[in-house]
């Protein structure tokens, strides 16, 4: 089968950054997204803040007729539709404190989510490595199916957590969604090669 055209990152791939994410002007011929439901923020977003953006967000994009969402294999590709996968770029505070909560954010349709927006919230240790809530976290999502997105986390943030994820019974691929290659260009946003094979190796 043809590989589909997917892009990734923003609801700006839809129209324009900020405009209305249901504009008629979004592109053709796109099969996949994946985009922010909820904007990516420096500061902590609670959960109840979080929750409600997603849900809003998911509820006007589905007024689009051009557009479906992602909630598993069977729905990635539809005729004359562009699939759209719901992906946090951070998580919110208080998700490793409930379970449910993780629940409540796949039931709204969010199949990815990074756990740290550029090494901060309440998932990272002050000494830079993923702590106790950020494990925990990490282990729910692959309970409920939600994928890892690496692409804003350090490297040894990343390290420690595709290596939790290869411990589990099984586990749901990790991916990086927004992310160069550090031999090609050394930024702390670029993943170095090891982190990369490994994510190979976990499909």
């Amino acid at each position: 089968a043809e590989m589909p055209t997917i892009k990734a990152d923003s609801e700006g791939f839809l129209n324009l950054q900020g405009a209305d994410p249901v504009s008629p002007k979004m592109p053709e011929g796109i099969s996949v997204m994946k985009v922010t439901p909820v904007r990516p923020i420096k500061e902590t977003l609670n959960f109840e803040t979080f929750l409600d953006e997603l849900r809003g967000f998911r509820s006007k994009v589905l007024s689009n007729p051009k557009v479906h969402l992602i909630s598993g294999k069977r729905s990635l590709v539809k005729e004359r539709s562009t699939g759209l996968l719901l992906g946090s770029q951070h998580a919110p505070d208080g998700l490793a404190q409930d379970r449910d909560r993780v629940r409540q954010l796949f039931d709204s349709g969010l199949r990815v989510m990074a756990i740290t927006y550029n090494g901060g919230g309440e998932y990272v240790g002050k000494d830079g490595h993923l702590n106790e809530k950020g494990e925990q976290l990490i282990t729910w999502m692959n309970e409920y199916g939600m994928m890892l997105d690496v692409s804003h986390a350090s490297h040894q943030v990343t390290l420690e957590a595709l290596e939790l994820l290869w411990g589990q019974h099984s586990f749901i691929p990790p991916m990086a969604s927004h992310s160069g290659c550090f031999a090609v260009h050394p930024h702390e946003r670029n993943l170095r090669d090891e982190v990369i094979q490994q994510i190979r190796r976990m499909g």
